[in-house]
This record gives structure tokens, C-alpha cells and sequence, in this order.
């Protein structure tokens, strides 16, 4: 990875007995790095896995500069997150069982300018059962009423952070950490590994604990289709469902942010 000064991105990806899809999950990867404008380095957190997941990751750290292989004890992001090079000051989150678009990584680069801390595209869901994905964001309705930038690939928002914190806490943007491109500076100013494990509300936890920590605008790309999820049977994300008492906990969790900028 060539030193920039700080414009790298760096592309964690969390992994746990992930050997049946990591292959397809970093070919997606490293092709959209191909296509980015800055440079990109990709973590593979192998969190304890027990199956082939970390010969995979090996391999490709071995062919491939762009790749390191993070073996952590259930040691969670937070450490891969530290594992970045110094020079890398944006990360996305990729979980290993998902892939990206090839062109996700430049169309999220292109909006990170020097005043943004986060920018949040759309994700696609796909499941066994649809042909089709669904769209975790409808367009028209993030931008209904709202001032927008128009491009070619559709509306561009910027919000503050305390307006993302609404839409956030209303659902109109995917509630959980994939899609985004994030300021690497945020992750130091929340406390993170001091929360309780939460079984069905991390992704979510972790996503406003980032947004009450910015300070700088936040761009929403709801015509971007920046993350592929795919929900398999048997996952927690597939059995789990949000609960008041959930919701309760992520909401205590945000507010013990010192810098959290109130909605009003």
C-alpha cells in the first residue's frame, strides 16, 4: 500500500468459520479496490474460526500486498480496526459472508471530502426465498421534503450528525455498520469494548455510538448500492429480532457519549 498521507481506506473484514464464502467476499473486495481512485488495504479479522477461514485469508495475504490475516480470540473490530496502517483514515465493514459492488468503493471515496466523517449508501438484502433484493433505503422517501444535491447516480444528502441520529433512530437508514465509509478518528472517540454484548443490536449500537461521535457532515447516498447482504438461515442476524429492552440498551449506550449532538 502506497503512503498518501491519510487518505487510504481500509476495509475490515470480520470473519468466524466464514472458509464456504470468504473467497467470493474478498475477490468482490479487491475488485472494487482495483477501480478506487485512493488506495485500500483489506484486514481479515479471523475471530477464533475453527474451519479453513484462515488458510483462505493466508493465501491471499501471500499473493497480495493489499491483505493482511488479523487472527484475534474473539477479540472483535476494535482490534482490526488498530491493525490499519497509520495512513488509512476512512474504514468500511465487510462481513465475510457478504460481498460489495465493484464500484461501491469509488462511488463512497468521491463523496469523503476533508469535512465529511461518514457516508452511508444503500444495501441491497438478499435471501433465499426473493429472486430480487430488497433495498434497506427508498430513495424517494430519504429525500422527500429534503434539500439534495442531483446527480447522475441519484440524490446526495448531507446531514448533520444530530439529523442522522434521527433517521437513524426513525430507520430510514440500514441500522447496522455495513454501507458506510467512516472517518477512522470516530472509533477512538467511542468507547465500544466497555458495552454489554448485545446478541441482535451491535451492528446498531456501534453505528450510533459513530454518528453521535462526528462532528463533521454526513453524506447519505440512497441510489448506491454499496453493500450486498446475504441472509442465510441459521445466522443470528436471520433469528434475531429487536427488542424494546434492545432498543433500550443502544439508546443508554449512545447517550453515555459525552460529544453526542442532541436531536432536538
Amino acid at each position: 500500500m502506497k503512503q498518501k498521507g491519510g487518505n487510504g481506506i481500509g476495509v475490515v473484514v470480520a470473519a468466524y468459520n466464514a472458509a464456504a464464502w470468504l473467497v467470493r467476499c474478498l475477490d468482490s473486495v479487491l475488485a472494487a479496490a482495483d477501480v478506487d481512485a485512493a488506495d485500500v488495504c483489506i484486514v481479515v479479522a479471523d475471530d477464533g474460526s475453527t474451519d479453513g477461514t484462515a488458510a483462505i485469508a493466508q493465501r491471499y495475504a501471500e499473493t497480495d500486498g493489499r491483505v493482511q490475516l488479523l487472527k484475534l480470540t474473539h477479540g472483535g473490530q476494535a482490534a482490526a480496526i488498530a491493525a490499519l496502517p497509520a495512513q488509512v483514515d476512512r474504514v468500511m465493514i465487510v462481513d465475510a459472508d457478504d460481498t460489495i459492488p465493484r464500484q461501491s468503493l469509488s462511488q463512497m471515496a468521491a463523496r469523503f471530502l476533508p469535512d465529511i466523517d461518514m457516508v452511508i449508501a444503500n444495501v441491497a438484502k438478499y435471501t433465499a426465498e426473493a429472486n430480487v433484493p430488497a433495498l434497506y433505503m427508498d430513495a424517494e422517501a430519504v429525500a422527500e421534503g429534503k434539500s439534495y444535491e442531483k446527480t447522475s447516480s441519484g440524490p446526495v444528502l448531507r446531514l448533520t450528525p444530530a439529523e442522522t441520529l434521527e433517521r437513524m433512530l426513525n430507520n430510514d437508514i440500514p441500522n447496522f455498520t455495513h454501507g458506510m465509509v467512516v472517518r477512522r478518528s470516530l472509533f477512538g472517540r467511542i468507547d465500544w469494548d466497555t458495552h454489554p454484548s448485545m446478541t441482535n443490536a451491535e451492528d446498531a449500537m456501534l453505528q450510533l455510538l459513530l454518528a453521535s461521535a462526528a462532528t463533521g457532515a454526513v453524506v447519505l447516498l440512497p441510489d448506491v448500492v454499496a453493500y450486498e447482504y446475504r441472509q442465510r438461515p441459521g445466522t443470528l442476524s436471520s433469528m434475531s429480532k429487536v427488542t424494546p429492552e434492545g432498543i433500550a440498551r443502544v439508546w443508554r449506550a449512545v447517550s453515555a457519549v459525552p460529544s453526542m449532538p442532541r436531536a432536538a
